[in-house]
């Protein structure tokens, strides 16, 4: 077995001259017999005398007995992972002279902490026999290195990928735990695997044996999902699937595929979009790309009748993201990155003629996400902001002015979310979140707040009404879960009651067209999950007030049924 060469510290910070030395001259071995000795002799007087304090005299005896000798330096033989400063600083409070067999015990202890609380749990210090001549002591150190690494119970990863993720666990490496911990983490940050390591004494003395348990789950996932979320004039039924990958190539890297469209008339929606996430290191950073392609057929113009919106457009995306913080109780993310925006939204007319108005642009892109989770109580806080320059990447006034008259290649919005969940009586809860958006000045379709749906507001087609800016809250009491067949069945069922409202405004509005619009609508809703992966949620809501298409007191049941594995 290989060790690094033997660093020899040598530590004065005691400088006695020639006169000064004591030359002590025995063996530590012998003297922590004397020691024992003198000690046995101390408690068989002791036994012997009254129950009376011993005197100074009996002490300064005592303190004879005990073998006394100068420490002007500690030599450290055999260490090759603990930096020098680190030995010196550990050991430079035993150093002097009249020391004592305890002083060099405790330079020991302090010694092998030093290793201990820089990771090295496998290092043991040991004081060998010697003779302490000119005030040098010897201390061992004995570094237990990695002498097999074994990986079991891997279905779904190579053993080969699993020890190089856990490299500080390698053979032939004085590990630091440190590390294996930031390692693993990583590791188990996926789903579809855990890995836990077995230490064991190895065949020679000092040496470790690794053992990685791996539990892990063919790490393929899907869903399929069927809803009614359509946007004004537009069939009902909406059918989206997903399938996703999380360890390709074996490194832990994730791609998707996420498909919808109206199957009643295929035109009405038919989006198609590609993720790809890459984890770049230790700590949860990750680099996401992303395509999305769409061609839909959306929303009426208001006070147009006869005319409408194809939503035809391409978006290529980039992230960079870096988790904050990931403690049980505090989570925060922060990312930055690029849109690459190709819109070819066409104005239809009756006659079947449209006029295009096509955009190309690349906002910048900034989020924040703060996550407070809990098991009775939870808040999470989003900060998305978007940042449009001029000239950047083909970003012209132009083309923003003919999408829509004042709005400027160069703007900024801000959009901030906030929900919080609170426990009230009897495992009842309450929920509320409020949205926003901000925005320095007129923006084209494709930046503003949509207001109305499943996920705004409840009774109202999807995207109903749009703003520059705009607000939008909503607040649920739901009840408790309630789980036929017990909790092992699977089957979890909980109601609630609902009241949602939001409203969107239009900056430098063009007459007639309002300045702002107001949604709002309550209702109650169930949700149900089953066993195989299986959930349903529904909400049937009242719409309060007019929309786009809808009129004020109408119904509308918003449904949604999924499967996953």
């Amino acid at each position: 077995m290989k060790y690094s060469r033997p660093q020899t510290l040598r530590t004065a910070s005691f400088l006695p001259s020639q006169a000064d030395l004591v030359s002590a001259c025995f063996v530590l071995s012998w003297a922590l017999l004397e020691a024992g000795g003198a000690q046995a002799q101390t408690q068989a007087q002791t036994q012997t005398q009254t129950q009376t304090a011993p005197t100074p005299a009996a002490s300064a005896a005592a303190n004879r007995a005990v073998p006394h000798f100068d420490v002007y330096q500690y030599v450290v033989e055999g260490n090759s992972v603990l930096a020098t400063t680190d030995i010196e600083a550990a050991v430079s409070d035993y150093l002097g002279p009249t020391r004592t067999l305890a002083d060099v015990e405790a330079a020991r202890t302090a010694l092998e902490k030093r290793y201990h609380d820089a990771g090295y749990l496998t290092v043991l210090v040991s004081i060998p026999p010697q003779k302490v001549d000119e005030g040098e002591v010897r201390l061992k150190v004995t570094e237990g290195v990695v002498e097999h690494v074994k990986v079991a119970g891997a279905q779904y990863n190579l053993p080969s990928g699993i020890k190089s993720q856990v490299s500080e666990l390698a053979e032939g490496n004085v590990p630091n735990f440190n590390k294996v911990q930031e390692q693993l983490a990583e590791v188990n940050r996926r789903a579809d695997a855990r890995v836990t390591p077995v230490l064991r004494a190895g065949p020679l003395p000092g040496a470790v044996d690794v053992q990685l348990d791996v539990d892990d789950q063919l790490p393929l996932h899907g869903s399929v999902e069927v809803n009614n979320r359509q946007t004004p004039n537009t069939t009902a039924e909406r059918v989206a699937a997903s399938l996703r990958y999380d360890n390709l190539w074996q490194l832990g890297h994730s791609v998707a595929l996420n498909l919808q469209v109206a199957p009643e008339r295929v035109k009405d929606a038919r989006v198609a979009s590609l993720t790809y996430v890459l984890p770049t290191g230790v700590g949860g950073d990750a680099l996401t790309l992303y395509s999305v392609h769409s061609r839909s057929a959306f929303a009426s113009l208001e006070n147009a009748p006869g005319l409408g919106l194809l939503g035809n457009s391409d978006t290529f995306g980039i992230r960079y993201t870096r988790p904050l913080s990931a403690d049980r109780d505090l989570q925060q993310t922060l990312a930055a990155g690029l849109d690459f925006k190709n819109i070819r939204q066409t104005l239809v007319l009756q006659s079947g003629e449209g006029t295009g108005a096509p955009i190309d642009y690349a906002p910048l892109a900034f989020s924040y996400n703060l996550n407070l989770p809990g098991d009775e109580r939870s808040t999470a806080l989003d900060l998305i902001s978007a940042l449009g320059l001029r000239g950047l990447f083909g970003n012209s006034e132009e083309s923003f002015q003919a999408k829509r008259a004042g709005a400027s290649a160069s703007y900024l919005t801000l959009r901030m979310g906030l929900q919080h969940s609170e426990p009230v009586m009897n495992q009842w809860s309450l929920f509320g979140r409020v949205e926003m958006q901000l925005a320095t000045g007129p923006l084209v379709p494709t930046e503003q707040m949509v207001i109305g749906g499943a996920d705004s507001v409840r009774g109202y087609l999807e995207g109903e009404r749009a703003g520059d800016y705009g607000l939008r809250m909503s607040i649920e009491l739901r009840t408790r879960y309630y789980q036929p067949g017990g909790p092992a069945s699977g089957w979890r069922l909980n109601g609630l009651a609902f009241f949602d409202a939001a409203r969107a405004s239009i900056l430098r509005h063009i007459e007639p067209q309002p300045a702002s619009y107001t949604l709002e609508g309550s209702g109650v809703g169930l949700r149900l999950s089953a066993p195989h992966g299986m959930s349903l949620d529904m909400d049937a809501a009242v719409a309060l007030r007019d929309g786009d298409t809808t009129k004020a007191h109408s119904t509308r049941l918003h449904a949604r049924a999924v499967w996953g594995f």
